[in-house]
């Protein structure tokens, strides 16, 4: 389970940092290390059957990983769930070889279908770095995200993935 303990810290340090200015304090702090943690065991121990999981690594650290579930929406295709880089690795590649890696798998599993992901509209962080790898932003929705909060989400589709499968020094 130690992939789960660094996903987990990666997961719970990247929410700390991106969603401070949506979610409480409190919450991101005192819950969501062990929220995270719960989660990653479950999905490493008992995966869904469309569930893939990418890691990163730089020197023997988890520097980013990616979880997706193909097919999961009959309209939108493979749900990205997450897609997260260390703060320390981000502009490097990182994110896009995950994505290539997810796109990937994708195509020869999935492949009449598009691929999505849903970022809190706050982050343009990410909705520039999706848009930089040819998403395209669809529509806004709202996550009650676990602390209560009414949170405003944008979903990012690609609906063809051939794009993200270039390599990706390209």
């Amino acid at each position: 389970m130690q992939d789960a303990t660094a996903i987990a810290a990666l997961h719970a340090k990247n929410w700390q940092q991106a969603y401070h200015e949506s979610l409480s304090a409190a919450y991101l702090r005192d819950q969501v290390p062990q929220e995270r943690l719960a989660l990653w065991q479950m999905r490493l121990q008992q995966p869904a059957d469309n569930q893939s999981i990418w890691l990163a690594e730089n020197d023997g650290e988890l520097c980013g990983f990616a979880c997706a579930y193909g097919g999961q929406d009959p309209r939108w295709g493979t749900y990205i769930d997450n897609l997260h880089v260390a703060a320390t690795s981000r502009r490097s590649g990182v994110g896009r070889a995950l994505l290539a890696a997810v796109a990937l798998w994708h195509d020869e599993v999935y492949p009449s279908q598009g691929l999505y992901l849903w970022t809190i509209e706050i982050n343009t962080y990410a909705i520039r770095f999706y848009q930089a790898c040819s998403a395209v932003a669809y529509d806004v929705d709202v996550w009650r995200a676990p602390d209560g909060s009414l949170v405003p989400v944008i979903r990012m589709a690609w609906p063809g993935v051939q794009r993200l499968m270039l390599d990706p020094e390209q």
